[in-house]
C-alpha cells in the first residue's frame, strides 16, 4: 500500500515521521486510545498549547505527575465504545 502523506498542517511533521519508518530497523505502529496513554495524551495536549520548538521541563508538571502515579498504582479508565 503507498504512503498517504494528508494535506493539513501536520504534512511536514507526517513526512518526517514517514522518513523515520524508512530507516533500517524494524518498527510497529499501533492506536492506542488516549485512555489507554493518558501521560501521552497530556504531553500532546501541553504541546499544542505551546509555540512550535524545543520545550524543557525543569520539573514534571504536577497534573502529568498525578497521571504517572495513577498508572504506576494500576488505575484504568474504561472507554464506552457504541457499536
Amino acid at each position: 500500500m503507498g504512503k498517504v502523506i494528508p494535506r493539513n498542517t501536520h504534512r511536514h511533521l507526517v513526512s518526517l515521521i514517514l522518513r523515520l519508518m524508512d530507516l533500517d530497523w524494524e518498527i510497529q505502529v499501533m492506536h492506542t486510545h488516549r485512555e489507554g496513554n493518558r501521560a501521552a495524551d497530556w504531553l500532546a495536549t501541553y504541546a499544542a498549547q505551546h509555540s512550535i520548538g524545543t520545550h524543557i521541563l525543569d520539573l514534571c508538571p504536577s497534573a502529568l505527575s498525578g497521571i504517572i502515579r495513577e498508572d504506576l498504582s494500576g488505575v484504568s479508565f474504561p472507554r464506552m465504545c457504541h457499536m
